[in-house]
């Protein structure tokens, strides 16, 4: 029995939005463990099997009833978002506690991004079917989100999680009312992850050549160009504007995940704390509900065009409007809107400065 599509709606916002939410609670508990192994990796040990077991009984379907299902379902999902939020979280933060240098950040980020795209390329491949320091008070913490960088990096990751996840959620209804062809939702999303890897492999050049910033909007740029292709509807310019996509994201998200270490490293110098928890915990929300209400949205988008599931040949017009909307044009104006957001990071030619006065700073207190 499935879950009803209305239901689905409130579902998943609310999911994403708790999720994202405890996130900042998770970042105040990161800032606040001080152990001998270090600041983040005590929670790779405590939460790796508990993520694992609430992973499958997440994919268990129990006789329920379908409000029995709904309920289940809701409930093991938020466990299981919560165990991974304390892996991912941890990860992400420790990436400015291990090293200052710019290179060597962009460097982890691109290995990141990169292996990440090998291994989802094989899951799309295979399931898809194809032919140190004092403890800071928590309002202390929360003060220190008082940080232009940080909210540019929020709007920024809200955005293009929000037009990646339309893109993702409404390939298949794209290539299955508007393109009539399932196949090519299965190698729509294989191309995405192929081309990010170059992306993610090129990054770290162009971070350095171009400075962060404008290689952000480089990869933005393009993807916005992807989806103008997109719009011409054939199948050689959606693939074209699809790989053109995939790159962007490699490149643009890779180098936004180096430039966090940056704004951590601001807010240090700004506030005289180093919170890489709190910080990185509050970009993960901007992810996090860019993922949760994208889907939403997308469904709620469908209601409203019309569109009905039990119409396997065919949808109303409105319905397929809606579709061609919800997956090209809708990822087109979020995308827009991140590289607006992006124009306002001003802090890149002051990193020199910053990370100087940074070192003199702890010289002095030993």
């Amino acid at each position: 029995m499935l879950i009803p599509a209305n239901s689905l709606v409130i579902f998943m916002f609310l999911a994403r939005i708790f999720d994202g939410v405890q996130d900042i609670g998770i970042g105040l508990v990161v800032d606040r463990i001080r152990r001998p192994e270090g600041q983040c990796r005590p929670f790779f040990k405590w939460f790796a099997f508990p993520f694992f077991l609430a992973s499958v009984l997440l994919f268990l379907n129990p006789p329920l009833g379908e409000n029995g299902k709904l309920i289940y379902g809701f409930i093991m999902y938020i466990i299981a978002l919560f165990m991974i939020s304390f892996l991912q979280l941890p990860y992400s933060a420790q990436v400015s506690l291990l090293t200052k240098d710019s290179r060597e950040i962009t460097t982890l980020s691109s290995m990141r991004f990169i292996s990440s795209s090998v291994f989802s390329i094989l899951v799309g491949a295979v399931f898809v079917p194809l032919p140190k320091g004092e403890k800071l008070s928590v309002f202390r913490q929360l003060k220190y989100l008082k940080n232009l960088p940080w909210f540019v990096g929020l709007i920024v990751t809200l955005f293009m999680a929000l037009s990646y996840a339309f893109n993702s959620s409404m390939a298949i209804y794209y290539f299955t009312y508007v393109m009539p062809n399932k196949t090519f939702a299965g190698m729509a999303i294989v191309v995405v992850y192929l081309f990010t890897i170059p992306g993610s492999v090129l990054a770290p050049l162009l971070g350095e050549r171009l400075g962060k910033k404008r290689a952000i909007l480089l990869g933005i740029g393009v993807c916005i160009c992807g989806k103008v292709i997109m719009l011409l509807g054939k199948p050689l310019f959606l693939f074209t504007g699809i790989a053109m996509t995939g790159f962007g994201l490699g490149l643009g998200i890779t180098i936004m995940t180096a430039l966090v270490p940056d704004i951590v490293d601001y807010g240090e110098w700004k506030h005289h704390a180093s919170t890489p928890g709190i910080l990185y915990s509050a970009v993960s929300l901007g992810s996090k509900a860019g993922s949760g209400l994208a889907v939403s949205i997308a469904l709620l988008i469908l209601s409203l065009g019309g569109y009905n599931a039990a119409l396997e040949a065919a949808q109303p017009e409105s319905a397929i409007l809606a579709i061609k909307s919800a997956y090209i044009l809708i990822p087109m104006l979020c995308e827009i809107i991140a590289f607006a957001a992006m124009c306002f990071y001003r802090i890149e030619r002051m990193r020199d400065q910053i990370q100087e006065e940074l070192r003199i700073r702890h010289q002095q207190e030993g």
